[in-house]
This record gives structure tokens, C-alpha cells and sequence, in this order.
């Protein structure tokens, strides 16, 4: 069975083997190839299993080494001693070239990832010596550091951050796996640091809170953070997509603003109601065409408002993320008395389940609880 998914390098083939071979995967940049090769590796196999039925055993393996000899076979230059590769030696000889066959050689930060792996591990430690105890302290040690660079420098490391340094690691060693250097992946058994902590447990914003927020972001040096975290709280829209949202998508006669298909996570556009303050407010900077947020030097380019928006969590004495206002967002659309349907269509969410981690349980569902239920005994 051949299946062709999107990712963020290209296309990614994939052709399901019978009776447990396994898959044989392939990322290309194009999808016209990589429906050619998956095309390709399913006629192998079907060869392969017609072979097999005419010796008798239609029930045999097919395994990905005998339909792709050239990406799944031992490598050339492997020697019997398998065992005395070491990480150096495979990140240096056989990873990259791995990563050539695969088709993800594009990944640039996979590079520096490798790199740091290999001084937590050690470049001369044997690959047969790396043990599923190594990779999950160096990943703990990892997620309690702070954020050296990007939005996020001098914070504590994101769970998402160290899951991609564990999907590094991860695919080096399925590379030695597939390629006769390792008997298993022993990073497959760390469980995902950002298992059960991620999205899901974020804040929500008190109604005392937003004020305070509101009112600092309103002596802001920069005019638009008073409109910026309204548009936030209201439409619950995300930061990339406030801050690439333009004239031409609001409408103030419909109260509504409409983030398009290249600015949202999930690539589908969605219009979102606003309220009058909103469209007050906007109306005060309103103007054809061209971003609602616009860096003074560069018109083309989003704000960059890093430096304002930490300045009002210090007047407001408000420890949040912005993306807490998504948050808050959500929670008070469906805290309101509005459906969850409704609400994943607000926030663009893909499925019901990413919007149920928004929510917060309502500190008065316990006493409406017990007035409903009272009639239950009485």
C-alpha cells in the first residue's frame, strides 16, 4: 500500500510491506517522485512475494533490505566488526549519507543537533554503549537549562525543543539499525519529554489580570500593543497570524477580521468575529492595504514587539506567554456556554482534542453542579 504524506522538507513516501516487513519510507521534494519511487518499491515487492509463492512459501517476509537493497542494506564500508563503530566514526562516514538515500539531508538544524549529541555522548563512545539511561538524562539536563537563543532566550527550554533534539538522535540511531550497526534503537524507549506538559497545561488570565494587562499594554511606547493584545484576547488568533494580518482581510462594517490560508498553522483560512472596542480601536490606525502591525522601517515586515510586550508583563506584574491569550481566549468562549465545535472552528483547530486542552474547569461548574443535581434526591 503506497501513502504520500506532506512534511516540512518535501513529500514522504511510504510502501507498507506484507506480512510484517516493515515500511520502507523516503522524503523527496517533490510529489511527482515520490509517488515514481513508491510506485517503483511496491512492484519490487509484489516480484518479490510472487517469487516467494512460486517456492512455496507465499507467507514469506519481504523485508525492506530485499526491496531496497540500496538505502535499507549494510553499507559498503561496514566491516564485520560492527560493534567497534563509533558514534564519531558513523556520524561522520555512514549518517550523512543515510540521510542523502532517506531525502532528509534538508533538515539544517539536524546538523548542529547531531553535533550537540555527540558532545553530551561522547564522540569516541561506542554505539553499542549508548543506553536509553544516557539519552533521557542528557534530555532532562537539556529541558532544565534556559534558552540561549531565539524568542525565548533566558527561559526555561520548551518540552517541544527537547523532543527534537530526542527525534535526532532518534533517527541516527534507526540509521544504524537499518544500516547493521545496531541491534535495536534504544531512544525509541525515552517517552517524550513533553508528554502530558506540553500545550495542554498553559494559563488563563483572571478577569483582574486582563485589565492590568490591558491597562499596561495601553502606556506602551508602542501605540498598536493596546490593539495587538485586544485582537489576542478577542479572537483568540495566534501570534503569527495577528501579526501578518492585513487591511485588506478586516472588515469594521461586518466585525469581523478573516486570517488567510498562508498565515495560519493548519493552512486554512477562518473568519473571526470582533467586538465594537476592537473595531474602535482599529479604526484609529485604519488604512486600505498593507499590515495591521507593520515595522516603521520595513512596512512589509511584522512589528517585531518582543521588547514592549515584556515591558507590560513588568507594569502588569503578570507572569504569562502571549500565546496565554489564546489561551484565555478559548477557555472564555467555552466557559460562556459555547460549543466546543463552535470554538475549534474560532481557534482553527484540527480536531475537537487539541481544543479540550484550552480548556479550564470553571470555578462555580461545582455549584451549578450541585443546584442541578439536588433534584436528583429530593
Amino acid at each position: 500500500m503506497i501513502t504520500i504524506r506532506t512534511r516540512n522538507t518535501g513529500f514522504q513516501a511510504i510502501v507498507k510491506l506484507p506480512y510484517g516487513g516493515g515500511r520502507l519510507t523516503k522524503v523527496f521534494p517533490k510529489k511527482t517522485p515520490a509517488r515514481q519511487w513508491a510506485k517503483i518499491m511496491e512492484g519490487r515487492a509484489l516480484v518479490l512475494q510472487q517469487q516467494a509463492m512460486e517456492e512455496g512459501d507465499p507467507h514469506r517476509t519481504i523485508t525492506k533490505a530485499m526491496v531496497c537493497p540500496e538505502l535499507y542494506a549494510i553499507a559498503p564500508s561496514v566491516t564485520d566488526d560492527v560493534d567497534g563503530m563509533t558514534l564519531g566514526e558513523f556520524c561522520q562516514d555512514h549518517y550523512p549519507r543515510w540521510r542523502r538515500l532517506k531525502g532528509t539531508d534538508r533538515c539544517t538544524t539536524r546538523t548542529a543537533q547531531i553535533e550537540w549529541w555527540k558532545d553530551q555522548l561522547g564522540r569516541d563512545t561506542l554505539l553499542s554503549d549508548i543506553s536509553k539511561g544516557d539519552i533521557a538524562t542528557a534530555l532532562a539536563d537539556y529541558g532544565d537549562g534556559l534558552a540561549e537563543t531565539g524568542p525565548n532566550r533566558g527561559k526555561r527550554r520548551s518540552a517541544q525543543s527537547v523532543d527534537r533534539l530526542k527525534a535526532a538522535i532518534s533517527s541516527l540511531l534507526t540509521a544504524a539499525v537499518e544500516w547493521g550497526h545496531l541491534k535495536g534503537n534504544v531512544a525509541q524507549g525515552v517517552p517524550k519529554f513533553a508528554k502530558g506538559q506540553s500545550m495542554g497545561i498553559g494559563k488563563q488570565l483572571g478577569r483582574a489580570e486582563r485589565k492590568a494587562l490591558l491597562d499596561a499594554a495601553g502606556r506602551s511606547r508602542w501605540e498598536r500593543m493596546y490593539l495587538l493584545v485586544m485582537l489576542a484576547l478577542v479572537t483568540g488568533g495566534r501570534r503569527g497570524e495577528l501579526l501578518k494580518l492585513r487591511w485588506e482581510y478586516v472588515s469594521l462594517d461586518a466585525l469581523t477580521v478573516t486570517f488567510c490560508e498562508g498565515t495560519t498553522k493548519n493552512g486554512k483560512a477562518r473568519t473571526v468575529g470582533i467586538s465594537d472596542e476592537v473595531a474602535a480601536e482599529l479604526c484609529r490606525y485604519q488604512s486600505r492595504t498593507g499590515l495591521v502591525f507593520p515595522s516603521p522601517r520595513c512596512p512589509d515586515k511584522p512589528f517585531a514587539f518582543r521588547n514592549h510586550w515584556e515591558q507590560c508583563l513588568l507594569d502588569s506584574e503578570i507572569a504569562c506567554r502571549f500565546h496565554d491569550l489564546r489561551h484565555t481566549a478559548a477557555s472564555i468562549l467555552v466557559n460562556s456556554g459555547m460549543a466546543i465545535h463552535a470554538a475549534k472552528d474560532i481557534l482553527g483547530h484540527s480536531s475537537i482534542a487539541v481544543t479540550e486542552r484550552y480548556l479550564h474547569k470553571d470555578d462555580g461548574v461545582n455549584d451549578q453542579m450541585r443546584s442541578i443535581m439536588s433534584a436528583a434526591v429530593a
